[in-house]
């Protein structure tokens, strides 16, 4: 918004919309707490805080950076890492899928397991071929692995190159394991 008001009850014509407005400020630069929206160079999404922006971007970047110990599957954020860590962990799947025995740590993963798995509620088509997926991220790998045929993370000790990041965990584990 472009109003902005103070204790005075002077009235006022907005410069920007010529609307009628009261307050010390009206017409006036905003009073410094007033910070303007940062927006994403990548879409339209906007945000009140630079760490707000800095997180979304990371949206726009498919480096992963926080790699899961226990299967190596990788993601963008420490929180998400967080989030996939205590699937691993049996004493918080605590949501039954009601069509199979399997047990989830989120009543929104229960959910999402029975509409993509059995009831095949797959809303992302791939733009190479027929295949859907359960979210952006699976059909996103999928297409990077099938159908551009790009390996663009390669092992600085060997010469393997991989299409994803997570894949790229196995071959160094083995280099460490040699090492020591």
């Amino acid at each position: 918004g472009h109003h902005y008001f103070g204790a005075s009850n002077v009235h006022c014509l907005c410069t920007t919309c010529k609307g009628k407005v009261e307050g010390a400020y009206a017409n006036t630069e905003p009073p410094l707490r007033a910070k303007p929206f940062l927006q994403c160079a990548n879409c339209p999404s906007r945000f009140r805080f630079k760490s707000w922006l800095v997180r979304h971007l990371s949206r726009h970047v498919d480096i992963d950076n926080f790699s899961c110990g226990e299967c190596g599957e990788s993601f963008s954020r420490k929180s998400s890492l967080k989030r996939h860590a205590e699937g691993h962990d049996s004493s918080l799947k605590k949501f039954p899928c009601t069509l199979c025995p399997k047990f989830f740590t989120r009543k929104e993963d229960a959910a999402h397991h029975e509409n993509i798995v059995h009831l095949r509620l797959s809303t992302h088509k791939c733009t190479d071929c027929e295949m859907t997926f359960g979210s952006n991220k699976e059909m996103q790998y999928h297409h990077n692995r099938c159908h551009t045929g790009l390996k663009p993370f390669s092992c600085e000790q060997c010469d393997a190159a991989f299409h994803a990041l997570n894949t790229l965990y196995n071959p160094r584990k083995r280099h460490t394991a040699f090492r020591e």
